[in-house]
């Protein structure tokens, strides 16, 4: 099961590299995040402690966002379920750490759309 896990994560990686799209992508999870990342760099949180510039701090929480949502799309793949939280995808290494998050913030997975949210604690 984790050696399937292993390969889906893989092959998820890559496709997700060369089959970028963003224009064309009826659900565009990055224009929510880059939406809700602008909101937060708007406001200058966690830009001040880390000396990011606003561009900065959305590009990150967008690549973030992007990563997760192909980890949880990898794990639904194998699993066949939504992981419960980040740190279920941490524990199978689809992912390295679990993200930091700006002040204030969590992520959580939307488990209807696969997604990963986020919202205020």
């Amino acid at each position: 099961m984790i050696r399937s896990l292993e390969l889906l994560c893989a092959a998820g990686l890559l496709l997700a590299g060369g089959c970028r799209n963003r224009s064309s992508s009826s659900d565009n999870t990055s224009g929510i995040a880059r939406s809700e990342a602008s909101t937060d760099a708007d406001r200058g949180k966690d830009n001040a402690s880390s000396g990011a510039s606003p561009a900065e701090a959305v590009d990150t929480i967008v690549a973030t966002y992007e990563s997760l949502n192909i980890a949880i799309q990898t794990f639904y793949t194998a699993a066949g379920r939504v992981p419960k939280d980040i740190d279920e995808l941490v524990h199978l290494e689809l992912i390295p750490q679990a993200p930091t998050t700006p002040p204030g913030k969590k992520f959580v997975i939307d488990p209807v759309k696969r997604q990963v949210k986020l919202v205020s604690n």
